[in-house]
């Protein structure tokens, strides 16, 4: 089914339905990938077309949808700009598309995984974290993951 998307705070959430046909319940492992907008900053080599931003296992009982939810907070919207006298996260602005499926090939496929676009709730300039211990925040710093109960349409 298709996927939706809102903000939350100074992120965002999506959630989508899956099922399962198979005559047996079984795991399934959904993953959301980010496409930034194409106003992010940076040379196509620099900056990946797709980002793995979460995943979820859940069991899926035959016939019965589940929903996934997946909390994407300030820092998973925002990319590293090592411009000269910058190197510091800033929040991207513009609309951002998420993607759920399977798997990174499958998930932006329209016949095996769920697309949703949104915009971005940061303000041009949002700034996260400055200085020498920003790109050991980074490091780390685990992805959004998958929040609640919840679940979105794979293929």
């Amino acid at each position: 089914s298709a996927a939706n998307a809102w903000e939350e705070g100074t992120g965002a959430k999506v959630n989508f339905t899956m099922s399962h046909a198979g005559p047996r319940a079984g795991h399934e492992v959904p993953q959301m990938y980010l496409s930034f907008p194409s106003e992010t900053p940076g040379d196509a080599n620099s900056k990946p077309e797709w980002v793995l931003k979460g995943f979820a296992k859940r069991l899926l009982e035959p016939n019965a949808p589940a929903q996934v939810t997946f909390t994407l907070t300030q820092r998973d919207l925002s990319y590293w700009d090592d411009a000269p006298g910058r190197s510091l996260w800033v929040c991207a602005t513009g609309q951002f598309k998420a993607c759920v499926g399977p798997n990174s090939r499958d998930a932006i496929l329209p016949d095996k995984g769920t697309c949703v676009n949104f915009q971005s709730t940061c303000t041009p300039g949002g700034v996260q974290a400055r200085g020498p211990w920003a790109a050991a925040a980074a490091v780390a710093g685990a992805p959004g993951t998958a929040a609640a109960p919840g679940a979105v349409a794979c293929g």
